[in-house]
């Protein structure tokens, strides 16, 4: 269950790390000539922006001394709207959906192993009919 649900999630973290190179481009883009600043500072090379706005878009260290302009704090509203509400929800979406998809399999899954198991332990049982009827249980009335 857990490997379907895992490979539903290959396409939204492919558009995710899209969304986080975007802002961290348009970051380094607007900031990295605004002056020698030290909160500029962190924002001249492409790998600390990159993280930078990696750890912002999932919440962390958020400091309001580190968007020195109006429009730095209007890509960080983009960010926080884009990937904190939009991307969280489709997330929780498509688990929810793989969820569902599993669940609905189980059903024919628990049967086929019990019905397995109830033949493997088939020559541990005494002989007698009585047993015949846990296998009429279920979805599938197997005869014997």
């Amino acid at each position: 269950m857990i490997r379907e649900i895992s490979g539903n999630i290959d396409a939204f973290l492919i558009v995710f790390g899209l969304i986080i190179l975007m802002f961290a481009t348009l970051y380094h883009m607007l900031l990295k000539s605004e002056g020698s600043d030290a909160v500029v500072e962190d924002w001249r090379s492409f790998p600390t922006s990159f993280w930078k706005v990696l750890l912002y878009s999932i919440g962390g260290d958020l400091d309001d001394t580190a968007f020195p302009t109006p429009a730095s704090h209007m890509l960080f509203l983009g960010l926080v709207l884009t990937s904190i509400i939009v991307m969280m929800n489709i997330l929780i979406a498509i688990v929810s959906d793989s969820y569902a998809d599993a669940m609905h399999r189980s059903g024919p899954l628990f049967w086929r192993a019990r019905l397995g198991l109830i033949a493997e332990l088939e020559p541990l049982l005494p002989k007698c009919t009585s047993w015949h009827r846990m296998l009429s249980v279920g979805p599938w009335h197997v005869q014997l």
